[in-house]
């Protein structure tokens, strides 16, 4: 994955292949020593001492505590300066807006929750404010910031920061950016929320051991979506729309979507899906998916029997991407990762049954090792990552290392 596929980019952050390798490498295994930083890359021990001093010079590295000595003398290790500056990172759900601000290691250091309001204009000036007082809450005085990252639903206009269309919201050309830049001057970045997670995949590493950098990053949560990652970029669709698994439809009488169509894969295997399931065949009220969970582990058979059902769904619409696409991975990120124990063998007996036997055989399949919330971390990636790119064009090979994929 090449970070500079996400957002604009200042070219007088761009780095040199080697500059940039050992700077992810701190990033990825710090605390690292010069030593380790030279083992893995093979890069000579004079070309690694004039980079680290570089990168000292300019405040982005620090030289933290001595480490294991090996038998001569301990080696200082090196991180991130973590207090280098701040990112700011918002992640704009159906039912909550969540605004983060990170460390320079992308480490969420405060956040902010408001309610999605669902009419446009207030909510806009509700979430100008929000981000207003998060940075007032979380930002030193003096301390740079280095942008604002936007994790948007639906279908979006990346330059201009405008919702396109919304289905989950029902909102149509909603106009985020032109709002936000009337009340920030600091670089604004905006992405697919999806696609956010698919960058924090990236970002946190989890594309490293795959052979041929191809994976899906699906989301479950109020509806469902995917980051399409194709030989290590990130794959949008010749009109920005690539991603909209949520929409494939599973049952052509089932219940209508809001997108128009009936029986689309979200109506069945989305969070709000199982949700509703659970409440009509308990006759509860239940409001929130991590209730359901919590009743699932509690031994509650009724929720141990959605949370199956919706297995089944999300299997049927896996096979269809692996048949499709025939990814090395599958990541399946979201709420539903807390059940992996009671989902994955579903998943897997649908698999076997619909997906191709090599294309089911093939693929791996894991929950999202990211513990915070992925469209956060990806949001707040979108502006960091920018430090840790690669300049010009050079060699495909290089420059994936060098940006930590795989």
């Amino acid at each position: 994955m090449n970070f500079n596929e996400f957002g604009g980019l200042n070219s007088g952050i761009l780095r040199t292949v080697n500059e940039a390798l050992v700077l992810n490498l701190v990033r990825e295994r710090q605390p690292i020593s010069r030593v380790a930083i030279a083992r893995t890359t093979g890069l000579k021990e004079s070309t690694i001492s004039s980079i680290v001093k570089d990168l000292l010079e300019q405040n982005i590295i620090v030289e933290t505590e001595f480490g294991d000595s090996g038998g001569g003398r301990r080696p200082l290790m090196l991180d991130l300066n973590r207090d280098r500056s701040r990112t700011i990172g918002v992640d704009l759900g159906c039912h909550r807006t969540i605004i983060g601000v990170s460390n320079f290691s992308g480490e969420v250091i405060g956040q902010v929750t408001i309610p999605t309001d669902p009419v446009p204009a207030a909510f806009l000036e509700q979430l100008a404010n929000a981000i207003k007082r998060a940075i007032e809450e979380f930002v030193p005085a003096g301390m740079a910031i280095e942008g604002i990252g936007f994790g948007m639903p639906g279908l979006i206009d990346r330059e201009e920061g405008r919702i396109v269309y919304a289905a989950n919201l029902d909102w149509h050309n909603v106009a985020v950016g032109a709002y936000m830049r009337q009340h920030f001057r600091f670089d604004l970045l905006f992405e697919d929320n999806v696609r956010c997670a698919g960058l924090a995949a990236v970002w946190f590493g989890s594309l490293n051991d795959l052979k041929h950098g191809s994976a899906i990053v699906l989301v479950v949560d109020e509806g469902i979506g995917c980051a399409l990652i194709i030989d290590g970029h990130l794959y949008r669709g010749a009109t920005l729309g690539a991603g909209q698994a949520g929409h494939i439809s599973i049952d052509r009488e089932g219940t209508p979507c809001r997108c128009g169509n009936k029986g689309c894969w979200e109506t069945l295997a989305s969070n709000d899906a199982t949700l509703a399931r659970y409440n009509r065949e308990s006759g509860t009220d239940l409001s929130s998916f991590a209730g359901l969970t919590e009743r699932l582990h509690a031994g509650d058979p009724v929720a141990a029997k959605v949370v199956k059902q919706t297995g089944q769904y999300l299997g049927e619409g896996i096979a269809v991407l692996a048949n499709l696409l025939n990814p090395e991975l599958l990541i399946l990120d979201g709420p539903l990762t807390e059940a992996w124990e009671h989902i994955e063998p579903e998943i897997q007996a649908v698999l076997k049954r619909r997906a191709l036997k090599e294309n089911h055989e093939s693929l791996i399949l894991r929950p999202s090792p990211i513990r915070q919330n992925t469209t956060l971390s990806g949001a707040i990636s979108l502006a960091l990552c920018r430090n840790f790119a690669v300049a010009g064009v050079g060699n495909s090979r290089s420059r994936q290392v060098a940006n930590s994929t795989y």
